[in-house]
């Protein structure tokens, strides 16, 4: 059985997260819990407050053979998929800590690959 590799990249500001989630090939309505660390930190706390359409908020993936993809973000409730969709998990409790939906066509494997 194949398995698919996906590295998401979100970009905010100077930040970087990866994400290497390993999915089975032709996944679809895939969550991802993501880590974001806050630059201004000097301890690691993690960046809260960020939303879908937050300014240089940007993700985009990458499948081996492939080009990076950029993915339109969406609004999201937390445990309900939705293609792009980005929400904060509990900013009081989780800090830094947030849920992505990856989109369908990530997780597909491209015709070169199979």
């Amino acid at each position: 059985m194949k398995k698919l590799l996906i590295i998401l990249f979100i970009l905010l500001l100077a930040e970087i997260v990866v994400a290497e989630p390993i999915f089975k090939k032709d996944s679809t309505s895939q969550l991802i819990e993501i880590f974001i660390s806050d630059s201004s930190s000097t301890t690691g706390a993690g960046k809260t407050a960020l939303v879908y359409n937050s300014t240089n908020l940007t993700a985009y993936y990458y499948c081996s053979g492939t080009t990076a993809t950029s993915v339109t973000l969406a609004t999201m409730t937390v445990g309900t998929w939705a293609s792009g969709g980005f929400k904060e998990i509990d900013a009081a409790n989780m800090p830094g800590w947030y849920q992505f939906g990856i989109p369908n066509n990530a997780c597909k494997i491209p015709l070169s690959l199979k």
